[in-house]
């Protein structure tokens, strides 16, 4: 169970409405304590104000540990949801664990570098991987910060991501992840048309002639969707051509339908 200081961190990391729903009243116990503090409370304080409300609540004994009812998310999630990259740094400075990850649902395994890379805040990101023991771990089915950015066309994102050297470009994702197995982030973007995307990983050395579980190369994606300023990018970047492998029918014993 929550304590109720950090009931109030949830609600100022930017969770407004989560905390609401999952601990009732938290605005009015924010209320109270802001004003014992001498000052007004005011939903739209600025972030520097959330920060020292923040460092008044670790002070106080707030958990750097405990997670929300719904999704078991960390405070320090939570504020990269939002983009919160001041009270990220709050947090980092006592003590949180950077790569803390949510526990329940659709966000199990999911860390704080995760959640910044899909929303592609560049002082979150930046913010996150100055901790010296940030690192890329994957979320669910193996979506990494970097192909998760990749995917979704993240440019600023994946160009820090690239940048920090902290991740693995070619990380591909496992067996969980169904027929997107084997799949890296080069793959994601041959099959999404974010060839601005193949330009990054190629400058960073990524391998953009891997394979995945059927022994697709992120070429034969771009050929078969016929995305010609994907295959623009590869050929800069020196990827190779070879024939498309055959590939099992659908719905045959291992593959499964494309999502």
């Amino acid at each position: 169970m929550c304590s109720t200081p950090l009931r109030e961190a949830l609600f100022i990391s930017g969770a407004k409405n989560a905390a609401q729903k999952h601990f009732p009243g938290v605005e009015k116990k924010m209320q109270e304590m802001y004003t014992r503090r001498g000052g007004l409370y005011d939903k739209e304080q600025s972030e520097e104000e959330y920060v020292k409300i923040i460092e008044t609540l670790i002070d106080r004994g707030a958990d750097l540990d405990a997670r929300d009812a719904k999704e078991g998310c960390p405070a320090i999630v939570l504020a990269a949801r939002h983009g919160k990259a001041k009270i990220i740094e709050a947090l980092l400075g006592h003590g949180a664990d950077v790569n803390a990850a949510c526990t329940e649902g659709l966000a199990e395994n999911t860390t704080a570098l995760v959640v910044a890379s899909v929303h592609g805040d560049p002082d979150t990101l930046h913010t996150l991987l100055a901790a010296p023991s940030c690192d890329c771990r994957p979320a669910q089915a193996g979506f990494t910060a970097v192909i998760l950015a990749a995917h979704l066309g993240r440019i600023e994102a994946l160009e820090i991501l690239a940048e920090s050297k902290k991740c693995d470009l070619d990380a591909a994702m496992g067996e969980e992840a169904g027929n997107a197995e084997g799949k890296t982030a080069a793959h994601h973007c041959a099959e999404n048309n974010q060839w601005e995307c193949i330009d990054i990983l190629g400058r960073h050395g990524a391998n953009l002639d891997v394979t995945d579980k059927w022994g697709q190369t992120p070429h034969h994606a771009a050929l078969y969707f016929k995305y010609d300023k994907v295959l623009e990018a590869l050929e800069r970047h020196g990827a190779q051509w070879s024939p498309p492998p055959e590939l099992p029918p659908v719905g045959a014993e291992g593959r499964e339908p494309e999502l």
